[in-house]
């Protein structure tokens, strides 16, 4: 399939409930694909401004962390 594909089966076998409605997979499926497009969009930014990766990165990866760390504890 693709890497995007892969990642929203994966993510839906694990996330969205076997009984979701069809409207709400389609829902999350769409925000699912807008979240790697503007993941996508920030990396090609970087890149035509040649900013330092590693930062940018990090920065990506420490903001996805707090996400998961809201979710665990019920705050987002």
């Amino acid at each position: 399939m693709g890497i995007i594909a892969d990642g929203w089966d994966s993510y839906r076998s694990e996330v969205v409930p076997p009984d979701a409605l069809p409207v709400q997979v389609q829902e999350t499926r769409r925000a699912f694909y807008a979240g790697a497009r503007h993941l996508l969009s920030g990396i090609l930014l970087m890149a035509d401004a040649r900013q330092d990766e590693e930062q940018f990165m990090e920065a990506i990866e420490g903001e996805l962390q707090d996400f998961a760390l809201a979710v665990t504890t019920g705050r987002a």
